[in-house]
């Protein structure tokens, strides 16, 4: 205790736990009391009474300190305040007569075993009545909510622990919906015959009850009522005995006479139904079979049949009409088979009043024959190609598979291609045929899975080589020009051949090269051996006769067999180009001149022969590859023949003969002179443009001259379109004398912009000779189409659309840019799209193709820009103007005043009705405070 005459006081901070403060005072004896409640008797000697009023629920430590003029004591106070009764809303929400639990938490942070009591009201909510929480322990109470009808319900809870009187209240809001299904019924039974089910239905009320039974399914059939005795389920029986087959969902509901139910699912698995009769049909696939059946009506009113057919074989009607007389009508149906085999399918006729008809269908495909293709005829060496057409009769796109059994001969492609549904795709068969004396054949089989197999029985025979494809090859006058002429061993043996070139031109003018090193068969490598020659050109002109001989049976090699690598061919033809520019004239051997001249190079009148080769084998379906130079003498076309010549093997005990012609076309040297033509986009310059023919000897009346352009791949489609060169005068155009001009009107018309572009003007003489000019045309900006105007506020953007049409009646598609120079603040959307071809009278405008927009960032000035927009054949130029809107001064009149100052006519009314009458002793007050001021300046 304190000493004598001490003094106490107590410090209350704000409280830790939550109140956030309060208020604590303490209490001694009458005489020195802070606060003193006249409710409590006062306190024993010795002892401190605190007085607690806390603002809210928590922790509040407080200090106390007791002094006096002997000793100083303190003591520190932790006071917790609690609520005694909290409330709490708790909400549920299930289905009816479907129970949830909810689990509230009761913790007990004492040191003692804790009860809690509960009480709930509300007959949907149970739970236990007393839950013992033990000390330091967290216990859940469980509540459940079971509802036995749907609606809203409310309810309470109350738990109170009755050592410390602490009391939580629960407010209980519950939504129950409507009771789910208590389970599903199926049943399984077949079209047109019953199946029944027998299930429990609980009693719901728990006393004596009786359901009434409804059912949304019309084919179903049970008893209308249900009667249960109290607590107890009773066994319900139903029926199911659908006309048509499929699957059927419903349900079936159980109702009290108070409006509580209990309903099921119900699902109908219906099969179909027994057959009324079994046809049997066969056909060949990609063929169709019609089959008649004869149907009575039973009723006697007209009626609709839905037909449904259970493979994609069969075919037909989707509906038939059947009339009500009583004699049978025949339905008809196909089927078309696509794929060999047996199988069994089925026709369904539905009506809703009679119910399903089915008709089992035996179905037998036989393969279809192959379809005969040719016979084929080719020339050995060349190839003959035959399409062939595939057509898809259904409804999906298809994969094709295609495959020859013999590809040497008859080589099909592609070998996978895409069917488009309900389309047809072309297949190519190329044939080359390798012998003369019988035909060959070959099976092409194109697999399309689900729409089966094509089969075509393909053969072909080999013809007698005769005139090949022509060869042209052209280089400038006093240069050389090179070419290859290709030959292929159609034979699967090796083959001995020989080489010559014919020609009436002079000594010089065509060469055949000798290809030097050589990888190829054992034989003719030993021949290139003895020769020991190097790559050039094989010339005897003043050699000896035995010389020719030798040079002939050392086998002075053209060409290589296919086995040879192609890096071993191109460094021979480089050594056989890179020889003197003698002509070669290999005579051919003693013994074989009959044979060389008599069938395999005859001679015509007045040519001479250049070179033979003799003894050069081909490996079986090798290739010969034959280098032939043109060093053209003057400006004229040049020709010859080159000869290759195969002696009798067993395909062929004739010799046979390959002959490529071969024409040569010498151009003139450039001139160095360029024509060039520039105008604006979307104008148009007309000039005659002159050229002197430079090398021109001589000129006579059958010299006609023509003329091409050869346009740039990248520009063709353009530049067709807008450039013309014509002759100034009518056809046919020639020259009086060599050095006279030849005159073209170009006329060049760009509907866009063009870079300098360059072409080649080839102008060719008829008995030989061609000229090549450089042109070179650039089509620059062109005039503008306009200017846009766009005006937007600081910060802000506006929009302005663009209508632009395409220059046909089809869409055209657009390319939108702006050049370098112009501000990033203007945008085009969208940047690349569709010009729409323009309307038609009466036609309403389509959505504008474009939208051009400008985004303000600075006061007062004017930016400008440039704006393109390009298609295939039209540029239009725009000039961009974006500025801030012109200000325009707001007037008095466009405002009305926020304040109003004048009062309506039946307040004025009033306050003149009521105004008081007499003297105005302010209006009085300042006539005589100015009179008197007045005064004081007069004095």
């Amino acid at each position: 205790g304190a000493a004598g005459s001490g003094s106490a006081a107590a410090a209350a901070p704000a409280a830790s736990g939550g109140g956030g403060g309060g208020a604590v005072s303490v209490s001694g004896p009458p005489s020195q009391r802070q606060r003193n409640p006249g409710s409590l008797p006062p306190p024993e000697p010795n002892t401190l009474r605190l007085h607690l009023n806390p603002i809210g629920t928590g922790i509040y430590p407080s200090r106390i300190m007791l002094t006096s003029v002997l000793d100083v004591r303190v003591v520190d106070l932790e006071l917790t305040a609690q609520t005694m009764t909290q409330s709490f809303v708790l909400e549920f929400s299930t289905c009816a007569r479907q129970a949830i639990t909810q689990d509230i938490p009761l913790v007990n942070t004492g040191d003692t075993q804790m009860t809690v009591s509960a009480t709930t009201s509300g007959p949907p909510w149970s739970g236990p009545r007393e839950v013992l929480v033990p000390a330091g322990a967290t216990v859940a109470y469980p509540l459940q909510f079971r509802p036995l009808m749907p609606g809203d319900v409310k309810g309470q809870l109350e738990l109170s622990i009755s050592a410390t009187g602490e009391r939580n209240c629960y407010t209980l809001v519950g939504r129950a919906a409507e009771p789910t299904a208590e389970g599903q019924i199926v049943i399984e039974c077949q079209a047109r015959k019953p199946a029944s089910k027998q299930f429990n239905v609980p009693n719901i009320v728990g006393s004596a009850t009786e359901y009434k039974v409804l059912c949304d399914l019309d084919f179903m059939v049970g008893a209308p009522a249900l009667k249960l005795p109290p607590g107890m389920a009773a066994q319900y029986k139903i029926t199911a005995c659908p006309q048509r087959s499929g699957t059927y969902n419903g349900i079936i509901t159980f109702t009290t006479a108070d409006g509580q139910y209990v309903w099921y699912t119900l699902e109908v698995r219906a099969s179909e139904p027994p057959e009324v009769g079994t046809i049997d049909v066969r056909a060949t696939v990609r063929t169709a079979v019609a089959v008649s059946v004869p149907i009575a009506n039973p009723l006697r009113k007209d009626m609709l049949l839905a037909v449904r057919y259970s493979d994609v074989a069969l075919c037909g009607p989707a509906t038939f009409a059947l009339p009500s007389t009583q004699e049978p009508v025949s339905f008809e149906f196909y089927y078309a088979p696509l794929v060999p085999g047996s199988g069994t399918g089925s026709v369904v006729l539905v009506n809703d009043d009679v119910g399903e008809f089915r008709y089992v269908v035996n179905m037998a495909a036989d393969p279809a024959p192959p379809t005969p293709v040719g016979p084929l005829s080719a020339e050995l060496g060349r190839s003959r190609v035959e399409v062939l057409r595939i057509d898809n009769p259904l409804g999906l796109p298809v994969l094709l598979a295609a495959s020859s059994s013999n590809p040497r001969h008859f080589a099909v492609a592609p070998a996978m291609s895409s069917l488009p549904p309900y389309g047809r795709a072309e297949l190519t068969v190329e044939y080359t045929p390798s012998t003369l004396d019988h035909e060959e054949e070959a099976s092409v089989v194109v697999d399309g899975d689900v729409v089966g197999c094509w089969e075509f029985r393909v053969s072909g025979r080999g013809e007698l080589p005769t005139i090949m494809e022509p060869t042209t090859l052209s280089t400038t006058l006093g240069s050389q020009g090179q070419t290859v002429i290709t030959w292929r061993n159609p034979f699967p043996e090796p083959a001995s051949v020989s080489v010559q070139l014919n020609t009436e031109e002079p000594p010089g003018v065509f060469e055949l090269l000798r290809i030097g090193p050589f990888a190829g068969s054992g034989a003719s490598q030993h021949a290139l051996n003895l020769a020991g020659l190097g790559g050039g050109v094989l010339s005897s002109r003043s050699a000896s006769r035995a010389s020719m001989v030798a040079g002939a049976s050392k086998g002075s090699l053209l060409g290589s067999p296919a086995t040879t690598p192609p890096e071993h061919q191109q460094r021979g033809m480089g050594g056989g180009m890179g020889g003197g520019s003698s002509s070669m004239s290999t005579m051919t051997p003693p013994g074989t001149a009959g044979s060389s001249t008599g069938t395999a190079g005859p001679h015509r009148s007045g040519s001479s022969v250049l070179g033979t080769l003799q003894e050069l084998t081909v490996q079986p379906f090798g290739t010969l590859h034959v280098p032939l130079r043109f060093t053209p003498a003057s400006l004229k076309t040049s020709g010859a023949e080159v000869c290759v010549a195969v002696e009798g093997s067993s395909y062929s005990l004739n010799t046979l003969v390959w002959t490529y012609p071969v024409r040569g076309l010498t151009e003139a040297s450039l001139s160095g002179i360029v024509f060039r033509y520039k105008c604006k986009a979307r104008s148009r310059i007309e000039e005659v443009m002159e050229v002197v023919l430079g090398g021109l000897a001589k000129v006579g009346p059958e010299d006609e001259f023509s003329h091409e352009v050869v346009l740039p791949p990248e520009h063709r489609s353009f530049l067709e379109q807008s450039l013309i060169v014509e002759p100034a005068s009518p056809p046919p155009v020639r020259l009086p004398r060599p050095d006279a001009p030849l005159r073209y009107r170009v006329c060049f018309a760009p509907h866009r912009m063009l870079p300098p572009t360059s072409l080649e003007l080839v102008i060719n003489k008829s008995t030989g000779g061609r000229w090549r000019f450089e042109m070179q045309l650039q089509a620059t900006e062109p005039d503008l189409d306009g200017t846009l105007t766009i005006e937007a506020s600081v910060g802000a953007t506006s929009h302005l659309p663009l209508r632009l049409y395409s220059s046909g009646p089809e869409p055209q598609p657009f390319t939108a840019s702006f050049p370098s120079d112009t501000p990033m603040v203007f945008n085009v959307t969208p940047s690349k799209g569709m010009l729409p071809p323009p309307p038609k009278p009466g036609e309403p405008e389509p959505e504008p193709a474009l939208t051009v927009s400008y985004t303000c960032r600075e006061f007062g000035k004017v930016v400008k820009g440039r704006l393109y927009v390009q298609t295939s054949d039209m540029h239009y130029s725009y000039e961009l103007r974006g500025r801030m809107p012109a200000y325009v001064p707001p007037r008095p009149s466009q405002f009305a005043p926020s304040v109003d100052n004048r009062l309506p006519e039946f307040v004025e009314t009033r306050l003149s009705q009521g105004r008081p009458a007499g003297r105005n002793f302010v209006s009085g007050n300042v006539r005589a405070a100015g009179r008197v001021l007045e005064t004081g300046r007069k004095r």
